[in-house]
């Protein structure tokens, strides 16, 4: 299959409305694959946006999730995505439990 360009601005704010991977391959017109792939790329910029709020923060005392998604003006829906990239800052030792 032929991939078409996929608009990741159009995709973010599909997967924030709830539509399925799948349904935005099918708006699309690409593969599954193709959309996993897209996904993957968002999903990696915004842990670097919370990494880098996460160290300009980190200094200044306790904070939350819900914290996090109302500084970088997130979707309440992407609280179980920023909860995993804190524990994952927390494997690293980068984050303090």
């Amino acid at each position: 299959m032929t991939e078409a360009r996929i608009d990741r601005a159009k995709l973010k704010q599909m997967l924030q409305d709830g539509k399925r991977p799948v349904d935005c391959a099918r708006f699309f017109g690409v593969s599954k694959p193709a959309i996993s792939k897209a996904i993957k790329v968002l999903n990696a910029g915004l842990a670097e946006r919370i990494r880098g709020w996460v160290n300009t923060i980190n200094d200044h005392g306790e904070f939350t999730a819900k914290d996090c998604i109302k500084a970088l003006g997130l979707t309440e829906s992407q609280e179980n995505f920023v909860e995993q990239v804190f524990s994952k800052l927390i494997e690293e030792g980068a984050l303090v439990d």
